[in-house]
């Protein structure tokens, strides 16, 4: 019997990280599911932990790159895993992340609604080494119910194009037959990540539902692709945005979507990122604990830039550095007791 939801794991020398993430799946209080893991060409030892627990399992399969696709290719990994899924739910867990136990069986029920097809959740960030950083919840940024229910559908561009991604990879499950509807996951040679341009295309194609609970866990780390390419990541946006106008442009006038100040916004953000880049990475470092790294690139910061809001914030975060404490985690600390 075929299993209901296929989860796809990429994974690429997440040695420390892979046995984490596949006993959260073994963990899980739903049982009816499959593990497809496509290693891409890792130098470490996670092929031969993986290997290990596709021998005890048969709902885990194993496949393996013999060259490096990388992030480019991501699309096409994601693709390979789903033309074997059997499932007609496809949940999505990187290598590097993990699952509370209740996860699968809190979202499949989701999808008795008929109209639904993508849900997502809130996650918790984590360092390297598994230590909570935060609770990230899309209703920090988006307060707008139709907005994150993507209501009429096509709503929830309002936050994709303007910058915002609220739909968490490790806690998205979509119908498989949607997906295949839009082509499969979305390849651009231009953007190294697959997610936001996929899920800017299943916006279209129907509802997504919300569930505020902890779904997934997301480790951010200095080798994670988000943490590194960014600017590579907006840019890419704003050029498969301009691709896909022509054909939608008249749906999204219908559905109150501003098509030019969408491209204007998203130069302006890309241009305020590459400006400031020194200073976000400088708090990326800060949140992970790399002291010695995240002062290099708030003094560099500091060196380079006039005085503004983003200067004190850098004073602060090279005071963090000195201190071996995240002092911006306490102004979270206060907002997350708020919105509690």
């Amino acid at each position: 019997m075929k299993p209901l939801v296929s989860i796809i794991t990429p994974t690429y020398n997440h040695e420390i990280y892979i046995k984490k993430c596949i006993d959260s799946v073994l963990s899980q209080t739903f049982s009816d599911w499959e593990q497809i893991i496509i290693d891409d060409a890792s130098t470490d030892r996670t092929p031969e932990i993986v290997e290990y627990y596709a021998k005890k399992d048969k709902r885990i399969k194993f496949i393996r790159h013999k060259i490096n696709w990388g992030p480019y290719r991501l699309g096409e990994t994601y693709n390979e895993a789903l033309k074997y899924a059997q499932g007609d739910l496809i949940a999505i867990l990187e290598g590097d992340d993990w699952w509370p136990e209740n996860r699968l069986n809190i979202q499949v029920q989701v999808f008795e609604d008929k109209h639904i097809i993508l849900s997502y959740g809130d996650r918790i960030v984590v360092d390297q080494n598994g230590k909570k950083i935060e609770k990230v919840t899309p209703r920090q940024v988006i307060r707008n119910s139709s907005i994150l229910e993507n209501n009429p559908p096509g709503k929830i561009l309002l936050a994709y194009l303007f910058g915002k991604f609220p739909t968490f990879n490790q806690t998205v499950m979509i119908k498989k037959s949607v997906l295949f509807k839009i082509g499969g996951f979305v390849t651009k040679s231009y953007i190294p990540t697959t997610d936001w341009p996929t899920y800017i295309l299943l916006s279209m194609e129907g509802r997504f539902h919300y569930v505020p609970q902890i779904l997934g866990y997301f480790r951010r780390h200095e080798n994670a692709i988000s943490f590194n390419k960014s600017i590579e990541i907006l840019k890419g946006i704003h050029i498969f945005t301009k691709e896909i106008i022509p054909v939608y442009k008249s749906y999204w006038k219908r559905i109150g979507i501003p098509v030019n100040k969408i491209l204007i916004t998203q130069l302006e953000l890309i241009e305020e990122y590459s400006q400031n880049i020194k200073y976000y990475q400088g708090m990326r470092y800060l949140r992970i604990k790399k002291w010695e790294l995240a002062k290099e690139k708030f003094l560099k910061f500091l060196k380079d830039k006039k005085v503004s809001t983003k200067s004190l914030m850098a004073c602060i975060g090279v005071f963090s550095c000195f201190l071996h404490f995240n002092i911006f985690q306490i102004t979270k600390i206060f907002k997350n007791l708020l919105n509690e």
